[in-house]
Order: structure tokens, then sequence, then C-alpha cells
């Protein structure tokens, strides 16, 4: 278990906060991905990346995210919501902030989808994880999100799933991108 110390520390190592930031930027995109699969028409698609996405913040997109007409009780769903949300929060953490408090780091902490991310080795055991197969919690709950996302973006209610036709141009090529993000 991660002390608060620890977490604190971790916000120091600049390999860290360069991978979270990282990784963060990467859900934001499969964030984008779902919206625009299910909020735009096909032909639309690089519009709404470009021209309306970019002005949200992370945070207004898992809100509205959210809001989308999903079946919560979908594994996937939760997994998703509470990753982006875990993820933002620290993202905000390592962008925002010089130095973290150990109130800050006791706080995140609390959360446990933080605390699972923190879960990384630091740099006198990194030689002997390395050997692990075993992913840090950084790695394991980055791909547990994306998972989650791609799922989602696949179901029938967000609407790569829905029946539009695969003979429609447009529906190609936003199955070719979604499948190529995520």
């Amino acid at each position: 278990m991660i002390t608060d110390e620890q977490a604190q520390k971790l916000f120091r190592d600049e390999a860290f906060r360069g991978s979270l930031l990282f990784r963060a930027a990467q859900l934001e995109f499969d964030l984008d991905c779902l919206l625009c699969a299910h909020f735009i028409r096909a032909d639309r698609y690089d519009e709404a990346m470009d021209g309306l996405l970019r002005d949200l913040t992370f945070g207004r997109k898992i809100e509205i995210a959210k809001r989308l007409p999903l079946d919560k009780k979908l594994k996937s769903y939760g997994v998703a919501l509470t990753g982006l949300v875990a993820f933002q929060r620290l993202r905000n953490v390592a962008a925002h902030q010089w130095s973290v408090s150990l109130s800050t780091a006791r706080q995140l902490l609390t959360d446990a989808r933080c605390r699972a991310i923190l879960d990384v080795p630091d740099s006198t055991t990194r030689l002997h994880s390395r050997q692990s197969s075993r992913p840090d919690g950084l790695t394991r709950e980055y791909r547990a999100t994306s998972s989650a996302l791609s799922q989602l973006v696949r179901t029938k209610e967000v609407g790569v799933g829905r029946k539009l036709g695969m003979a429609d141009p447009g529906v190609r090529a936003l199955m070719k991108i979604m499948s190529s993000h995520l």
C-alpha cells in the first residue's frame, strides 16, 4: 500500500509525471472518439474532433459521457468512468502543481482508482519490477480504462454498433478510425 510520502515523492519524479500526462492525453482522445461516435455523423468526424471537442475540458467531456444513454450496469461503463475521473484528477495535480503537499497526496489516495494508478515501484525496486510480468499500476489502470472505453464505443447505444449499414462510406470510415485509435 502506497503511503502519503511515497505518493508525494512520486509526483516529483519527472518520468512518472510525463507518463501520467501522456496516458491521460491518450485516454482523453479515446473519450473524444466515444463522444464523436455517439453525437457526430461519420462524415463530420474530423470537424468535430478539430472544432468542437478541443474547446471542451477533460472534465467537461467526462460529464458529457456520464450523461450518455448507456446501460449503467455494464461493467465497462463503471471501469471507464471511474478510470477517467481518476486519471483526470491525477493529471490535474501533475500538470498544475509544482509540488504536491502531503494533504493533497492523502486526499488522492482516498480514491481507490487513484491509489491503484499510483501503485508504481520506486527507483530502488524498478530493476526488480522489470523482471516481473506484472505491469505497474499506471499501465494496468490505463489499459483497463482504455479497454472499457473501446467496449463502450462498440455498443449499439453509442453508435458504432448501431444499425446504420456498412455500405455507407462514412460509417466504414468511422469504423476504421475508431478501430485504429481504440
